[in-house]
């Protein structure tokens, strides 16, 4: 009878929330087959519920249960059956509990090892195999992620490997610049170890192909013969200078741009118009506020016009405030430039404003703005007028 007692109240403290015990540990593949095995550990416990009442009721009887009679045989019999009876419930229901706790006791082990397995992306063929049976499928799906992504990989090697070993065969190369077609050698494009053109052609695959098979390389094709003409025969172009500049500076050709910069364009650029252009305060800020100012004005119009106030001098630049304080001017849309500390003059920066507001495609022209007439001082040796015409 304790026995009885106690293997029920440990079957009711081990399993505090028997219906958290659903499907969590279901029969495993390939297990042999058990007595009662399509019951899961939730409806075994309701089965041992149920039969508890029955079994202590029985021992209840049993208690109140005396002779009584002349037919004290008789009464001797039935309390022999009833004994019987419930010594039967008992090792059933014992035997139940046992079952009960032996299957928690394994799958509390289960679990323990699932908790020690390695990473579902990291482990092996037969460990995966184990990983299965106790991972929930969102994991399983991680790991079978894991393995795709690792094939694609290996896929991309052995086709740069193949690649690799093709361009090596067949070294001349056929390709698509920006719609412009190119035959070469692998060796002229792979010239200047350091540069972009050698390492898109060197190991793994970085190119895009057309439909054709050419490697695809998407920049201006007009100017990549003057890159392959110096590649070739390190021949430095005469013409389209700025733009063939551009394109050296994006393959990374150090060689080629460094002659480029001592041609007179890009040295004249670069040394002289850029620096100067570098000691003037807000020069690129007010080359935008022009445009910004010149297109507001534009509605309906065929021409619209910037005041533009240029001082080189700090005397000068109060000379223009104080102008700007007399004159019936609003002051917000006259853009000042100035001063500054270099040997250009008015006319030079002038000309750097037409040339930069040119080169973003409007048609600009500038004349002297006379303030008023008969004012003191020479107001056009400051204010100049910038024309946008639009059509």
């Amino acid at each position: 009878m304790e026995q009885y007692f106690s293997a029920t109240q440990k079957m009711e403290r081990e399993v505090m929330f028997p219906s958290l015990l659903r499907g969590v540990f279901p029969q495993q593949e390939g297990a042999a087959p058990a007595a009662e095995s399509h019951m899961d550990l939730y409806e075994r416990y309701q089965l041992l519920k149920a039969i508890k009442p029955m079994v202590e009721k029985g021992l209840a009887s049993v208690a109140d249960q005396s002779p009584r009679g002349a037919d004290t045989d008789t009464a001797t019999a039935s309390d022999e059956g009833a004994d019987s009876n419930l010594e039967e419930r008992l090792s059933h229901h014992v035997n139940g509990l046992q079952q009960v706790l032996t299957d928690l006791t394994k799958n509390t082990k289960a679990l323990t090892r699932r908790l020690s397995l390695p990473s579902p992306c990291t482990c092996s063929k037969s460990q995966g195999s184990a990983w299965d049976k106790v991972e929930p499928p969102w994991q399983r799906l991680g790991w079978e992620w894991g393995k795709a992504t690792q094939q694609r990989k290996s896929k991309q090697k052995r086709f740069g490997e193949q690649l690799e070993a093709i361009l090596r065969l067949s070294p001349i190369v056929e390709l698509n610049v920006g719609g412009e077609m190119y035959t070469t050698t692998l060796s002229t494009l792979k010239k200047h170890p350091g540069s972009k053109l050698a390492e898109m052609f060197t190991g793994q695959p970085k190119l895009r192909t057309d439909s054709e098979g050419r490697f695809f390389i998407d920049r201006p094709g007009t100017y990549f013969k003057y890159i392959l003409e110096y590649l070739r025969s390190n021949q430095v172009p005469t013409q389209c200078i700025q733009d063939v500049y551009k394109e050296a500076l994006f393959y990374d050709i150090e060689p080629l741009i460094k002659q480029l910069e001592d041609s007179p364009q890009i040295f004249g650029e670069l040394v002289a118009r850029r620096q100067f252009l570098a000691r003037v305060p807000n020069y690129s800020e007010n080359i935008e506020l022009m445009i910004r100012i010149a297109r507001a004005e534009a509605v309906a119009s065929r021409q619209s016009s910037v005041i533009v106030c240029v001082v080189r001098t700090e005397e000068d630049a109060a000379r223009c405030q104080d102008v700007l304080n007399s004159l019936d001017m609003d002051k917000k849309s006259v853009v000042k430039f100035g001063p500054w500390k270099a040997v250009p003059s008015i006319s030079d920066l002038l000309d750097c404003i037409q040339m930069d507001v040119e080169a973003k495609g409007y048609k600009i022209s500038f004349q002297p703005h006379v303030a008023e007439k008969g004012f003191r001082f020479k107001s056009h040796d400051f204010f100049y007028k910038f024309l946008f015409t639009w059509w």
